[in-house]
């Protein structure tokens, strides 16, 4: 149902967390967190310091009940990327010209 004055813009909002890697009981506070924004979809961005840590954001991708977009940046990332929409991520997406951010998929034309 549409309400009279309901905007069709849709809004995703954002979080880059920095330093040590959440645990899935953080990550699934973080999500809590932006979703009381209101925003349609969740972005969240992680640095693993080690490769076993993306199971984390798998858990979250796969249990969340809202369109999630979750990865890890950096080489140690960049699987995390790829996989986001097998887990149930919202999206993946990446860069046609090359490296625009470290650990994000590129197309080399």
């Amino acid at each position: 149902m549409k309400y009279k004055n309901q905007s069709a813009t849709k809004f995703i909002v954002s979080c880059h967390v920095t330093g040590m890697t959440p645990s899935e009981e953080e990550l699934s506070n973080l999500v809590s967190t932006l979703r009381a924004t209101g925003a349609y979809i969740f972005k969240a961005v992680v640095n693993v310091t080690d490769i076993t840590e993306i199971a984390r954001i798998f858990h979250l991708l796969y249990h969340c009940q809202v369109s999630v977009i979750a990865y890890s940046v950096e080489e140690r990332g960049h699987i995390s990327q790829l996989l986001c929409p097998k887990f149930g991520g919202f999206l993946a997406y990446g860069s046609i010209y090359g490296y625009s951010i470290p650990g994000i998929p590129y197309l080399q034309c």
